[in-house]
């Protein structure tokens, strides 16, 4: 075996756990940075390398693509779920969306739905705040619970813009971001109808895995971002120290 295309975070982290020696190309998942298998995207370390579509700039661009096309935005809602962004990455993504946000005169909501079961409570949150417009980050698990995003956001009336095609692809409003399908090409899956096959593989993997490995990656993430918050706050804490000496 020369090389192996893995991904995502279920698959990636086994053929982790499998080699140290094989190279390994990442397609994309959540947050190869908060889940652990690299150590930064800079300098991903060890035998793991490919390409991330995050892109946290990205997000001011959709706030303002959505108050261009629904007239009277006043308060938009981001929904994410926790532990698929460090928190430097989320940090950035929500300083430069409020930025972006008061330069338009709008008002920023963050929604955390974490499972599917959250979703009907986010949307409660979402509605009972009289939010008016919804970005949604994109994560693996939010892609395979696609079409119950999209249409608990127009039962709700919600005007909503993700990430990736695919969501418009299955009823979503808009998107703006990096084309999944692009990246598979990208990594070195070169026809279309390959990369295709290999991202609709990736999604079936996810929502076909067994329960309890479901819970066991959950738990895997939950400590990979408990773990990185504490990095942060011992950062912050040293920063501090040495500025007050």
């Amino acid at each position: 075996m020369d090389v192996i295309f893995a991904g995502p975070f279920d698959a990636l982290l086994a053929a982790k756990q499998r080699t140290s020696r094989v190279p390994i190309i990442m397609t994309p998942s959540a947050d190869p940075v908060v889940t652990g298998i690299v150590e930064s995207l800079d300098h991903p370390g060890g035998n793991i390398t490919g390409i991330t579509e995050m892109m946290p700039e990205l997000t001011p661009q959709r706030l303002k693509l959505l108050t261009q096309i629904v007239a009277n935005i006043s308060r938009v809602a981001v929904m994410w779920r926790p532990g698929t962004l460090s928190p430097s990455v989320f940090d950035q993504i929500l300083s430069d969306t409020q930025a972006a946000a008061r330069s338009i005169g709008v008002q920023i909501q963050i929604v955390e739905a974490a499972k599917v079961d959250d979703f009907d409570g986010a949307f409660a949150t979402i509605t009972k705040e009289r939010a008016d417009g919804l970005i949604v980050l994109v994560n693996p698990m939010y892609v395979v619970a696609q079409r119950q995003i999209i249409e608990r956001a127009m039962n709700n009336k919600l005007p909503a813009i993700y990430e990736w095609k695919v969501f418009v692809r299955n009823g979503g409003l808009i998107s703006h971001g990096a084309d999944v399908l692009d990246i598979y090409v990208m990594i070195g899956i070169e026809q279309p109808a390959a990369a295709e096959r290999a991202f609709q593989q990736a999604i079936e993997a996810v929502r076909t895995m067994p329960p309890a490995r479901k819970r066991q990656v959950r738990q895997w993430e939950k400590e990979a971002a408990k773990e990185l918050r504490d990095m942060a706050a011992s950062r912050r804490r040293g920063a501090a120290e040495l500025a007050g000496a």
